[in-house]
């Protein structure tokens, strides 16, 4: 039987493998990459539940009528105005915001503002103060989980002058659904009114403790 020669793999194949493997690990973890970091849009829903508290702005005429301008990014919503109901508003309105996760702007993009106003019939209306909710890490367990649920939350309403000015309860939540790769994904932060006994607090600085 004829014997051949084994065939020799030298210095210059070796490199030359080595880097065609490389090129194709490099190529699956960028794929990857992209993948997990294609945005998701849905629906952001914010519950604006009551406030109590807030600082008086009609100090000769007797009491305050409370609005509230909701805000994600270049969105914005309007609450009805709380005719006659002076410091302790309640509103229990719903609002809804389309919402892209992830995006461009960064955890610090994800929020919500919420400006307090008080209703004037004859001069422009009067601030009262300002509350600003981050949503950054309810969007993801949303886009993770298929569904996000925060409990009514008391967040303090912050005056012009950082001075507090009550306190506000917020509530958020979401329906979302898109196909995405194969995979459905569902973002529902859905927010309940709950009795005061029920809240949960988070931990950050504009939040009553």
């Amino acid at each position: 039987m004829d014997s051949y020669p084994s065939p020799r793999i030298g210095t210059n194949d070796l490199f030359h493998y080595a880097l065609f493997f490389l090129l194709i690990a490099s190529h699956v973890s960028v794929t990857v990459s992209a993948q997990l970091k294609r945005p998701v849009n849905g629906t952001l829903e914010v519950v604006l539940v009551d406030a109590k508290g807030l600082g008086d702005t009609e100090r000769f005429s007797g009491g305050i009528d409370p609005y509230a301008v909701i805000k994600y990014k270049s969105h914005e919503r309007n609450s009805t105005v709380a005719k006659g109901a002076g410091s302790k508003p309640v509103w229990n309105e719903k609002f809804s915001f389309r919402v892209q996760y992830p995006d461009n702007t960064g955890a610090n993009g994800y929020k919500l503002i919420l400006d307090i106003w008080d209703k004037d019939s004859f001069t422009a209306d009067d601030f009262i103060g300002e509350t600003v909710i981050y949503v950054d890490d309810l969007l993801a367990l949303g886009v993770e989980k298929g569904k996000a649920e925060m409990h009514p939350t008391k967040y303090r309403v912050v005056a012009s002058d950082k001075s507090y000015n009550g306190e506000i309860r917020v509530s958020q939540g979401g329906d979302e659904e898109k196909e995405l790769g194969g995979w459905r994904h569902g973002l529902h932060p859905h927010l309940h009114g709950k009795d005061e006994e029920d809240l949960d607090y988070s931990d950050t600085s504009d939040v009553l403790n």
